[in-house]
């Protein structure tokens, strides 16, 4: 499956379940799920969910980007 058909099949499955779909919403949870997270990462004991951090990261930074793309069109950021 290409990255396009995981995007409009994503985007076809909220709209059935009634989401409302927005790129800067999608974003907006995305930032705010990549902060809580790491912010959690951070402050927990454990030492074992810190080496997992800049996979987390990572991750969050790609799940953005496809987001970005939602709309068609790819904004740069500084």
């Amino acid at each position: 499956m290409t990255k396009e058909q995981l995007i409009k099949e994503i985007t076809e499955g909220l709209k059935e379940k009634g989401l409302p779909l927005a790129e800067d919403a999608i974003q907006s949870v995305l930032l705010v799920l990549s902060e809580v997270t790491v912010k959690y990462i951070e402050q927990s004991e454990s030492k074992v969910d810190d080496m997992a951090l800049p996979i987390v990261k990572i991750l969050f930074g790609l799940a953005d980007k496809a987001a970005d793309k939602i709309d068609g069109v790819e904004e740069k950021k500084a």
